[in-house]
């Protein structure tokens, strides 16, 4: 059996953008269905660390190692970086998202609506500690 390509015939369209939020929303699934498995029902039964919460909400777009993977994407190592901005700016840019030229580049909460501002907070520290 051939494989049929819809993308190759322009039947389908997707923006980088659009399959960041997928691959975020899809590791979500995941996640859940990892946690509920493991008997971890609730918000407060599970403590994820800076790391794990990155991995989870981040990575997809900005990569292991902060340096993007995803095109449009900020490099959070460079010198230029957003890491250049204080705490509060960059909660600020988690939280609500970030726009370019009237285009979301990052999704509120990088697509993880159960981001709380601790979580955010903990992201923020392990970015600036490793990149």
């Amino acid at each position: 059996m051939r494989n049929f390509n819809l993308f190759r015939y322009g039947l389908i369209s997707i923006t980088g953008t659009a399959v960041a939020v997928l691959l975020i929303q899809l590791t979500q699934i995941g996640t859940v269905q990892a946690e509920t498995r493991e008997g971890n029902i609730g918000r407060g039964a599970v403590k994820m660390t800076g790391k794990a919460l990155y991995e989870q909400s981040c990575l997809v777009c900005h990569g292991e190692d902060g340096e993007a993977v995803m095109p449009g994407v900020k490099d959070l190592s460079g010198a230029n970086g957003p890491l250049l901005q204080d705490d509060k700016q960059l909660a600020r840019s988690i939280r609500e998202g970030v726009q370019r030229d009237g285009a979301m580049m990052m999704p509120p909460l990088g697509g993880n609506p159960r981001l709380t501002d601790k979580d955010i907070q903990k992201i923020i520290l392990y970015m600036r500690k490793n990149f």
